[in-house]
């Protein structure tokens, strides 16, 4: 499977939600990825102009894109951007 990378940002109501509730969000992004065929390589919390940076093998480019646009749903990311690696 090939190997995507995908940066995103919080929201201003992303913030508010892990300023409000801080939880460790691995497992469910793991079970989101799991669900769609793929497999969560690592997931990283980063400074910079990303906020996350998150590695999984997907089967293909639109495996990879569907959770991108499923972990941005709750509205918690205003940006998000995959791209293979």
């Amino acid at each position: 499977m090939p190997l995507f990378i995908t940066y995103a940002s919080y929201s201003h109501s992303g913030v508010k939600g892990l300023v409000n509730k801080p939880s460790d969000r691995s497992a469910a992004v793991k079970a989101l990825i799991e669900k769609a065929g793929g497999k969560l390589v690592a997931l990283y919390n980063t400074t910079g102009s990303n906020d996350v940076v998150l590695v999984s093998r997907a089967r293909d480019g639109s495996d990879a894109v569907a959770v991108a646009w499923l972990l941005q749903q709750p509205a918690r990311l205003s940006k998000i951007e995959t791209v293979r690696a």
